[in-house]
């Protein structure tokens, strides 16, 4: 549904460049590199998709995040770098954040009503 939007260009979305070692890691744990280049491009494809990588700023309001929500530190680096993009809403498969900094959490689960 989300790749849709960005695709129709009824979205913009960014994402950090953590989030490529996050699709490939499990390809490559089962040696498929096929499988990781095809989930790569899939990924690199889309017109509405920007991603932003690592930077020292962004390692930086990852660690504010991590001080005031805690939690696994991809998600501070995916949330520092939504954030610093000024990102209105952000998209994760499940979450009980609900609001960071004016920006808005939305759980695919509830979006899609699985």
């Amino acid at each position: 549904m989300v790749f849709t939007g960005l695709k129709t260009d009824r979205l913009q979305g960014q994402t950090s460049a953590l989030s490529i070692y996050q699709l490939l890691a499990e390809p490559y744990r089962r040696g498929s590199e096929e499988l990781a280049e095809r989930a790569l491009r899939y990924m690199s494809g889309h017109q509405g998709l920007a991603i932003i990588p690592l930077t020292e700023g962004v390692a930086r309001q990852a660690a504010e995040v991590q001080a005031s929500l805690g939690g696994p530190l991809e998600r501070s680096i995916q949330i520092a770098t939504a954030l610093l993009g000024g990102v209105r809403a952000y998209v994760a498969r499940r979450t009980s954040l609900r609001r960071v900094a004016g920006m808005e959490f939305i759980s695919l689960e509830d979006f899609i009503g699985a």
